[in-house]
Order: structure tokens, then C-alpha cells, then sequence
């Protein structure tokens, strides 16, 4: 299964030393590892801890079993190489096409891939990181942040992880892959989604219907984009 999802990635790792960048910083922002600050509410981590996991670089090996911890605040992955507390080292990301997070049991994996900025619609100034909803392919997809509300600051935008009244919010983003091959972000509702596949409205609908198919998640999604594409 592993291997499977691995090539689900584009055949895409392996992080050489050459590759990487030491990371043994503070607790603070740009550290972005401090996982004890009690006094903040939420994480910035899309795990809330260290997690098995394998890397996918960009020549097409990887690397497996490995622990890491992925700050999504900051888009930060981390790599654990010793048992001690600050053994861990900060991945140079330019070098790697995704990477694969297993939850504490390893019943569940969560599969990121790069996806280039000017592949969305709306044009972004980065390439990034994105959580494929399928393990199979990536025409549905989640951009999962994390914004930080700091009432000290003049907006929400924080310095410190130690501020009490500080906290983390999720804010996630769905988008479909179209027939334009860029990515679109749309709502978790039909309407949206028909809107934005209104060549096949129609027959898309129907499909949803026959299927009493309820769009609640973005995994809703996945079927019904796999029913247009076929």
C-alpha cells in the first residue's frame, strides 16, 4: 500500500545530506517546532506530534519510514534525527515533491503533493504543499492553513507562540481540478460544483441524485470528479 501511494505521487524522494538545513532554533515563530507552549491554544502542526511518515524528492526516490512533523503555519517539515528533544532537522522543501503522513496506528495516511502556483485560477505566488484527498490522484485537493489571532497585535499577524491570549485556527480551502487544468476553489455544495462543471450540469447532477450523495467533505467530492473525468 505504501508503495502504491508513493507512485500515486507522481513516482515521486530521498533527502540526501547535501539536501538539508539545520533547524535547532528557539521557540518561537520562525523556529517553528516549539510543541510545548501551553498557553497557546490550538497547533500550528498538522499532526500535534511527531508522526511516521515517508519522502518523495524530486528525482522520483524516497525514503521510508521516517519521523517527521509538518508546521502548516509556516510550511515547515521537520525531520527527527535523534531521541533527544531539539534532535531534528528543517527540510530544504525546493527538493522535495511530496510527502506521506501516517496517523499514530498507521490505519490512515494523508498524502501531499507540490502543486505549482500558476496551476490554480486563481494565481498563487508560491508552489506548495496540498493534501490530495484521494490517494489516487490529485484532482481534488485541500490547502489546509493555519492563521494565528494575536489580540496584542494590530492584526492577527503574531510574534511570539507564548502569548496566552494567542490561538491557532484552522482554515481549510477545497479546489477541483477543471477542464482548463487549473484549479478552482469551490464551496462544499452541489451548486458549486455544478457551476463549475456546467458542461456536464446535467448528467453530473443526475449522477449525485442516483448516488444519494451528500456533499458534507471535501471526500464527497472525490466520486463525483472521478464520474466527470471518466
Amino acid at each position: 500500500m505504501k508503495k502504491y501511494l508513493i507512485l500515486c505521487l507522481l513516482g515521486l524522494a530521498q533527502i540526501s545530506a547535501a539536501q538539508i538545513t539545520s533547524n535547532r532554533g528557539t521557540a518561537n515563530m520562525n523556529d517553528g517546532l516549539s510543541l510545548r507552549q501551553t498557553d497557546v491554544k490550538g497547533s500550528p502542526f498538522f499532526i500535534d506530534d511527531w508522526s511516521m511518515g515517508t519522502i518523495i524528492d524530486i528525482d522520483g526516490s524516497y525514503k521510508e519510514n521516517k519521523t517527521l512533523i509538518y508546521n502548516v503555519y509556516n510550511s515547515n517539515l521537520f525531520l527527527k534525527t535523534g531521541d533527544r528533544e531539539k534532535d531534528y532537522i528543517a527540510l530544504q522543501l525546493e527538493n522535495i515533491a511530496g510527502f506521506i503522513l501516517y496517523n499514530k496506528d498507521t490505519t490512515k495516511s494523508f498524502v501531499f503533493s507540490k502543486i505549482k502556483g500558476v496551476q490554480f485560477q486563481d494565481l498563487k505566488d508560491t508552489d506548495k504543499f496540498y493534501l490530495q484527498v484521494s490517494p489516487k490522484d490529485n484532482k481534488v485537493i485541500i490547502e489546509p492553513l493555519k492563521i494565528f489571532k494575536d489580540p496584542n497585535s494590530s492584526g492577527w499577524v503574531s510574534s511570539r507562540y507564548n502569548n496566552k491570549a494567542g490561538e491557532f485556527n484552522d482554515i481549510t480551502k477545497v479546489y477541483v481540478l477543471a477542464r482548463d487544468n487549473k484549479y478552482h476553489k469551490i464551496s462544499l455544495k452541489e451548486k458549486s460544483l455544478l457551476t463549475l462543471f456546467k458542461d456536464k450540469k446535467e448528467a453530473i447532477s443526475n449522477f449525485i441524485k442516483k448516488n444519494n450523495i451528500k456533499i458534507k467533505e471535501a471526500v464527497d467530492l472525490v466520486p463525483i470528479v472521478a464520474y466527470y473525468y471518466q
